[in-house]
């Protein structure tokens, strides 16, 4: 990785795995300004995963789009943002390890489920209602 401030080759200085995501946060260190930041690594999803809906048509996996259906279930409450961004996270951990790169949209639609009743039964409710019964 570059410098942000300088544009010169970094080194990393320090590493660890997120414990909540697949992420791992890198503390980098420029050998030619000295500048140290951090940056936070994780997986292309739309590149590595794909998605096999219903109909058998395979589609790269798009994050944004778990993450919009989990907001879309939460919009009751005034922290659905942050929320969904980090119940987006968990419903990813829970499809990890993925052998084959395809899941299935029910083990996603399942997995989203399994992770909204236990944060908010109610915006489980309305997943179930309009994700998965539609």
């Amino acid at each position: 990785m570059v410098c942000i401030y300088c544009g010169s080759k970094t080194k990393t200085v320090n590493s660890r795995k997120r414990t909540k995501g697949l992420q791992t946060w890198r503390r980098r260190e420029c050998g030619t300004c000295g500048a140290v930041f951090t940056s936070i690594e994780q997986v292309d999803t739309e590149q590595s995963l794909r998605v096999q809906k219903e109909s058998g048509i395979i589609e790269p996996f798009l994050y944004e789009k778990l993450f919009l259906d989990v907001h879309d279930s939460l919009s009751h409450r005034k922290t659905a943002q942050t929320d969904a961004k980090s119940l987006s996270a968990t419903v990813m951990m829970k499809l990890f390890p993925c052998k084959s790169g395809v899941l299935k949209t029910s083990e996603i639609k399942y997995a989203a489920i399994e992770v909204l009743k236990r944060f908010d039964k109610s915006a489980a409710t309305y997943y179930r209602a309009h994700y998965i019964n539609a």
